[in-house]
């Protein structure tokens, strides 16, 4: 699933010349996957890795928050209760099972979808293909487990809710993606929701989701291709039928950003974030974004926003930005934590620091030093098995091409400074951005600046 980019220091790779002129050697991806659609209607794709002494069986459906409609909450609770038991055995004897094959199975919950991996040494595949198969069929959704997650749920709902970086992020959401959008709120849910979900409803929900058509089935490591699918068409083959299309609407950036503010007692720190929506994963001028939120947030000392904000006027705890993307339009946002009564100086110092990127654009040695620090990235996360199979799941999710990895140099290549600076003028509107900031009581702040006796 796509999530927030990090990128590599820029000294792990050292392909940038010295002469900005010159071309950038950007590190190449060596896959050849195998694809193909099982007899159910998954889309099976596959990579030889002979090195790895591992295997790697990763299935991802659009079964994610984007399908809790107005029971937020639903669908990160069903894929928590999957690894809880089955209807053949309890969550002590499923995991005991597993500790006897050595393999680990992990459930990951996003905004456009569910991942269900698992991962372990290739001579315990075939006993550990079974196990993989009832968790994804056929779970028990036991009353007793499903309280236990509600519990931990709310548990880190409540912490959310009293961190002033989390609170941030959710309020920006919320401004960003209006009531109703699939993408309006937190992946986790909402108290409401989750203090009354039902085993109904998540047997319900897991029954009309949890459908082969559109799922991605995602196999790497030191296997048998050929071997795997054929042993995974009989391990799912029970596995039938079609969900409801996922759709998510576009969102229009507002023509006016909207600036909220909200109090957290006996806090010390301010969090601030600005942000403004953008496009989705599959879009022409993502390249080009992620380019420019690695430049302004990401590189080195955290990018322009951190060598400004943090290095050189010593006002934030930390600053740097973030480009999220998805099936939907995705946003960008800068962040910062920072001391209370430095909140209003530290947004127009970003503000002012994407202007000038806006009139300016990057630096040719900036650009080169944002591909080769991406390109580099990307090919440290194919250094495992399960890097591989996360990769594989996201070419065939989100429809970039199996070749995508390889044609990647050449698309960053063809990106100059003129086009990033392009796209910031198209999405980093500072007019339309919102900005939120979360931080102690105006009370606290004031008692905070008096001068100690």
């Amino acid at each position: 699933m796509a999530e927030p980019e990090t990128v590599a220091p820029r000294s792990w790779f050292r392909e940038v010349p010295e002469n900005p002129a010159e071309p950038v050697v950007l590190p190449r991806v060596q896959l050849a996957p195998t694809a193909d659609y099982l007899a159910n209607g998954a889309y099976f794709v596959g990579q030889e890795v002979s090195a790895s002494r591992l295997a790697v069986v990763s299935v991802r459906i659009p079964a994610g928050a984007a399908r809790d409609d107005k029971r937020p909450g639903l669908a990160s609770v069903t894929g928590q209760l999957l690894s809880r038991g089955t209807r053949r055995r309890n969550e002590a004897s499923l995991n005991e099972e597993l500790d006897r094959l050595g393999a680990t199975l992990t459930v990951g919950v996003g905004r456009d979808a569910v991942d269900v991996s698992l991962s372990c040494l290739v001579e315990a595949l075939d006993a550990a293909l079974p196990l993989f198969a009832e968790v994804l069929l056929e779970p028990a959704f036991p009353a007793e487990q499903l309280e236990s997650v509600r519990q931990q749920a709310l548990t880190a709902l409540r912490q959310a809710e009293q961190s002033t970086r989390a609170r941030a992020d959710a309020l920006l959401r919320a401004l960003i993606y209006p009531p109703g959008h699939p993408y309006h709120h937190r992946v986790l849910g909402t108290a409401e929701t989750l203090e009354t979900l039902s085993s109904e409803e998540v047997r319900a929900f897991h029954e009309t989701f949890y459908r082969p058509a559109g799922a991605v089935v995602a196999v790497a490591g030191g296997v048998n291709l050929g071997q795997v699918r054929a042993s995974l068409e009989q391990a799912l083959a029970s596995w039938q039928g079609e969900a409801p299309r996922l759709t998510i609407p576009p969102v229009e950036a507002s023509a006016t950003g909207q600036r909220r503010s909200e109090s957290l007692p006996a806090k010390q720190q301010a969090d601030v974030a600005l942000g403004i929506v953008t496009v989705p994963r599959q879009h022409p001028d993502f390249e080009a974004l992620r380019l420019a939120n690695v430049v302004l947030g990401r590189l080195g000392l955290m990018g322009r926003i951190g060598a400004r904000v943090r290095e050189r006027s010593g006002l934030a705890y930390y600053a740097a930005s973030t480009l999220e993307t998805g099936l939907g339009p995705g946003y960008w946002s800068a962040y910062a934590g920072v001391a209370p009564v430095h909140v209003e100086r530290v947004i127009a110092e970003i503000v002012e620091e994407i202007e000038r990127f806006r009139d300016e654009g990057p630096e040719a040695r900036e650009l080169a030093d944002a591909k080769t620090a991406l390109a580099g990235t990307i090919v440290l996360g194919l250094a495992t098995a399960g890097g591989v199979a996360g990769a594989l799941l996201d070419l065939a999710f989100y429809g970039l091409g199996l070749d995508y990895l390889e044609r990647l140099p050449e698309l960053l290549a063809g990106i100059d400074e003129t086009m990033v600076r392009d796209a910031a003028l198209r999405y980093f509107d500072p007019k339309r951005l919102h900005i939120v900031v979360v931080g102690p009581s105006q009370e606290t702040v004031l008692s905070a600046s008096e001068p100690q006796r």
